[in-house]
Formats: structure tokens, C-alpha cells, sequence
């Protein structure tokens, strides 16, 4: 909780993933005695008891200071259902919905306005084709905007997302996208998700197991690029956002592990942070192009984990840097291991005067993408730097 405040997480969503497409939100209010126990039927098959649902993911909100984003259930789901959860989040008072919202602890409207409609169509939300995801889209906003549309008073506006591709589908965007277009309404945001899945588990890898993850990154790129480009087409003002909902790497579950804790439970790696960090890096270059973006699984599964901030900004790696005899300064150079391109320099200087019994420099680096390092001294003879440890001996930074 603490490590979530400290980063700011501007948007939450929940319920993420492929159980959002069986999530029946009424499940999870009222006294948590009497929620309903349900069969997670996408996760492992084991009992969900709903003790966590809209009124806790809310105050979870506030906790940390973010903004909600609800996934709503087109898969299982009815429109009528979607109605009825955006009228029970942001009706002020008065109806009945409202009024057991207050009942149940909130007498405040929730004032939602990020609403996913639906989760990944093409897959586990109904395997659609892209014309009918489209079709039943058009038939839940419409009911939804009914109840909290624009420019009716007191109700907070909606921010509809459709379900946009697995990866770079051109075939799903063209087919989403034509049937909207010849008669609306068209989504506010636009939502694709993009994985790698690993052969092996997370403790058991081979250099091309990891090479093959982290090359999913230039291919998410340039779907990023693409897919902004196919929405240009139809939205050349980009009123339509593109979203990056999911996105990150797999490995194989260890069975052990799984029957200990559940199918949703993942080892986090330094692999794991390395991708985070690939990912990030991407999405500051696109920046332009997105509009909003979430790690899946952020507190418990993949790699941008809740109770490891620095995974997400910066690995603490240390490195021990040679001077030659006289040499007083230096930087560490990185290059790429995969593309030999390098990277910017670090300046590293040697140990206060106090603590300068040998040539040994001390240093951390901020910046996980260098691989393979040398020395590179001011002036005279050249030095020598290495790693102090294997990759998964780093650790991360705290402060």
C-alpha cells in the first residue's frame, strides 16, 4: 500500500484480466458474510468469495490516491447489468440504486468515469469476431450513456473504452472500427494488450528463453505506432485514446507453487524488472501516440509488482571500477548486448578521501538496459570495470 501511494499511480483497474468477463459486480456489495461464492472459472477454478468488490477497490482508491477504472463483464454480462453498476457508482441519490450504494457505506456517488466495455472479445470475453465485439459495444454504451451520459446534472461523464486487439491485429482494428464508424457511437478509448509467454519457469531459463521475451518490446512498439495510425484514419482529431490495457511477459508456473498459491501467483524476477523497464522506455519514446496505459496484475503477477517500486524506475547494481595508478575520474560506458548500440555514460569518481585506501570505485547504476560495461578513464591508460554479481543477484533499491 505504501509503496503504490509513494508512486502515484494516476488510474487503477479492476477487475482486470479474464475474470473481469465473469465478475457479476452486485456479487461483491453488501455484508460479506452473505456475497456469494463463486467459481473462478478463467484462474485456476479455485473459490472467489468476493470479500474485495466495488466498495473496497474504491476506498483502495483513495488509499493510494488514484483514479478508478472498472472493467465491466460483456462476456456473462447483460447491458441492463452495465446500467445498473454505472447508475449504482455515480447516481447522486434518490433511486434505489443509489440509495443502497448509501446504504452500504457510500452515501457519496463513486463518480466513475474510466468503464472498460468488456475484456479481451477475441479471447476469454466471448471469442468474437472483430464486427460483433463491435455491435454488442455499441449495444452496452448505448444503455450506459442513458444513465451517465454528458450534460445531465450531477452525473459524472463516461470514458468508454472499447476492446481493441491481441497484439497488432489490423484485421480486428479495420472490423472493430468500420462497424462503428457507419453508425456510432464511437469508443473515447481504444484498448489493445500485448504479451510474451516464457517456456520454462521463472527460475529455470536459458539466454534465449530471455532474449525471446525481451524482443516482445520492438513488436509492441511498433504496434503502438501501427495501431495509432489505423485509429488516425477514423479519428484524425485523436479524440479516440489508445490504451496499452495489459501488456508484459510470462513464464510457466511452477505446479508446486501453484497448488501452494493459487494460479495467480508469479516469482518476480530480475527478468521481470528488465522488461518493466524495457516497456517504460518504449512508452516515454510513444508517448505522443498513448493515451493511457497499466501493467496487468500490478500487485501480484507480472513485472511492475506493487511491493518492488524500484522495478519500476531503477535497479540497484553495483559495478567495481579498476583506475589505473594516478587516474582520478572516469565514466562507465554500456552497451547494448543485443544491437551493440551504446548507451549514455555515468560519470563515476573514486571513494572520498577518508575511505580511498585502493583503486576500487564504488557505483550505481540507474540504468538497467546496460548489459555489458567497460571503463573508460579521463585521461592516460584505459581501466577496467565488471558486474559484482549475476543478473539474478541484483536487488532492488528502497530508497
Amino acid at each position: 500500500m505504501d509503496y503504490l501511494k509513494e508512486l502515484g499511480v494516476p488510474v487503477l483497474r479492476w477487475p482486470g484480466g479474464c475474470f473481469a468477463d465473469d465478475y457479476h459486480w452486485r456479487d461483491g456489495i453488501g455484508a460479506q458474510e452473505k456475497r456469494p461464492r463463486r467459481v473462478n472459472v478463467n484462474w485456476g477454478h479455485y473459490t472467489e468469495e468476493n470479500g474485495f468488490g466495488p466498495h473496497e477497490f474504491m476506498e483502495f482508491c483513495r488509499l493510494i490516491g488514484a483514479e478508478p477504472y472498472f472493467a465491466a463483464n460483456l462476456g456473462a454480462g447483460s447491458p441492463q447489468g452495465f446500467r445498473d453498476w454505472v447508475e449504482y457508482c455515480n447516481f447522486p441519490k434518490g433511486s434505489t440504486l443509489s440509495d443502497e450504494r448509501a446504504a452500504n457505506g457510500s452515501p457519496e456517488p463513486f463518480n466513475v468515469r474510466y468503464w472498460g466495455v468488456g475484456n479481451e472479445l477475441w479471447g476469454c470475453g466471448g471469442h468474437f469476431q472483430p464486427e460483433g465485439a463491435a455491435a454488442e459495444y455499441r449495444r452496452f454504451a448505448t444503455f450506459a450513456r442513458l444513465i451517465g451520459g454528458r450534460n445531465r446534472a450531477g452525473i459524472a461523464p463516461l470514458y468508454l473504452v472499447g476492446c481493441g486487439p491481441n497484439g497488432d491485429d489490423v484485421r480486428w482494428t479495420r472490423g472493430f472500427m468500420d462497424t462503428l464508424a457507419a453508425r456510432g457511437p464511437m469508443p473515447n478509448g481504444y484498448s489493445m494488450h500485448y504479451y510474451e509467454g516464457g517456456r520454462r519457469t521463472p527460475l529455470e531459463f536459458a539466454p534465449d528463453d530471455m532474449y525471446t521475451q525481451f524482443n516482445l518490446f520492438p513488436r509492441v512498439e511498433l504496434a503502438i505506432v501501427h495501431q495509432r495510425s489505423l485509429l488516425d484514419g477514423y479519428d484524425p482529431n485523436r479524440q479516440i485514446g489508445l490504451i496499452l490495457d495489459e501488456w508484459g511477459v510470462w513464464d510457466q508456473m511452477i505446479p508446486r507453487e501453484e497448488q501452494q498459491r493459487g494460479r495467480l501467483w508469479m516469482q518476480s524476477t530480475v527478468r521481470s524488472a528488465v522488461a518493466a523497464a524495457l516497456g517504460l522506455n518504449i512508452f516515454n519514446r510513444q508517448a505522443d501516440k498513448l493515451f493511457m496505459l497499466r501493467s496487468s496484475s500490478r500487485i501480484f503477477v507480472l513485472s511492475l509488482t506493487c511491493g518492488i517500486r524500484a522495478q519500476i524506475f531503477r535497479m540497484e547494481v553495483k559495478i567495481r571500477a579498476f583506475l589505473p595508478a594516478g587516474i582520478r575520474g572516469g565514466e562507465v560506458m554500456g552497451r547494448n548486448s543485443a544491437t551493440g548500440s551504446p548507451r549514455r555514460s555515468i560519470t563515476i569518481m573514486p571513494p572520498s578521501e577518508a575511505s580511498r585506501t585502493s583503486s576500487e570505485v564504488w557505483m550505481w547504476s540507474s540504468r538497467i538496459e546496460v548489459f555489458l560495461i567497460m571503463l573508460r578513464c579521463s585521461t592516460g591508460p584505459p581501466g577496467r570495470a565488471e558486474w559484482l554479481s549475476t543478473l539474478d543477484d541484483f536487488r532492488t533499491l528502497a530508497a
